[in-house]
């Protein structure tokens, strides 16, 4: 029951934010910068996102590789490309359900391990996340001046406390984690290597590479409805685009992608329609490819995932 409360309220709140940003422009302009873009930039914003997954999948191979264990790229690359693909689809980011389900069956790794490859990968972008919001906290007093209307951010610090508070009272999620604790404590050998210099100096690497890739691809994608932002804005911008996950998303971002980009706007004094025709175009000028190249791979490996492997996946 409380699942599909969960998808309801995640679609319903994706239309709500994505009704909500566009109420103050005006459409003329808004599909004027979606249909005139320059398409140099989306090209190399595609090629960029594209890259980006593959360093994911290379950070999160490395995470599984924790023994030392020699795993081949392509099972795992079409794991981690699966799971993008779906988190476009589907509700909740049930794009990572699918995620571990190809990876526990395109490969001999256990359930556990997978599981706490997947936690692992995902606090890395979080801590990532709060380091760069700690940094720029003694400029939000600077921001909220400059043009700031506090609803915006108060409604979404809501929303953020709110899934807080679901993911508290959720049993199977305080199962999993609890799950993921006691095989991190009773794995002396993950141990061992999750306080090596050398693994975290490594993986710290990569997120770096990542955060780069990240931060091209926003300049990109705002560059190809014609918007100049500096280095500051990019992180901003950055920061709010990564709070996203901490909210349940309707498929693709639909809704909070919009809003996002709607308070950059108002913070910033920066055009409306082409700050919200920047978000429409990530969902349809790259998530849209990716997720069809996703789902052709996905194919492909079908029989392998279902059919092949009777492994209990569970």
């Amino acid at each position: 029951m409380l699942r599909v409360v969960s998808v309801v309220f995640s679609i319903l709140l994706g239309i709500y934010l994505f009704l909500f940003s566009i109420e103050y422009i005006q459409w003329n302009n808004l599909k004027y910068y979606i249909f005139n873009v320059h398409r140099e930039f989306i090209l190399l914003s595609i090629g960029i996102y594209f890259f980006e997954i593959l360093l994911r999948t290379l950070r999160w191979k490395k995470i599984l590789s924790w023994d030392d264990k020699n795993l081949k790229f392509k099972p795992i690359f079409v794991s981690y490309l699966s799971g993008v693909t779906f988190n476009n689809i589907l509700p909740i980011r049930l794009g990572e359900v699918i995620k571990y389900i190809c990876c526990r069956r395109l490969t001999d790794l256990s359930r556990k391990k997978i599981l706490l490859a997947m936690v692992l990968d995902r606090s890395i972008d979080i801590l990532i996340l709060i380091i760069l919001i700690f940094f720029f906290l003694p400029y939000l007093k600077n921001i909220i001046n400059i043009n700031l209307n506090n609803f915006y951010i108060l409604f979404l610090v809501i929303l953020i406390l709110l899934f807080f508070v679901y993911l508290f009272f959720n049993k199977k999620i305080n199962f999993i984690l609890m799950k993921v604790y006691t095989i991190i404590c009773s794995n002396k050998i993950f141990l061992k290597k999750i306080f090596s210099l050398k693994y975290w100096l490594s993986l710290s690497l990569m997120s770096l590479i990542i955060l780069i890739t990240n931060l091209c691809f926003i300049f990109f994608i705002t560059k190809s409805v014609g918007l100049e932002i500096d280095l500051f804005k990019l992180f901003i911008l950055y920061c709010l685009l990564g709070l996203v996950i901490f909210i349940p998303n309707a498929p693709a971002s639909v809704g909070l992608l919009q809003f996002a980009f709607l308070i950059f706007a108002k913070q910033f004094d920066i055009n409306l329609e082409a700050a919200v025709a920047a978000s429409i175009i990530i969902q349809i000028y790259v998530f849209a490819p990716i997720t069809i190249i996703g789902l052709m791979m996905f194919i492909l490996n079908f029989k392998k995932i279902f059919i092949k492997n009777k492994l209990n996946v569970y």
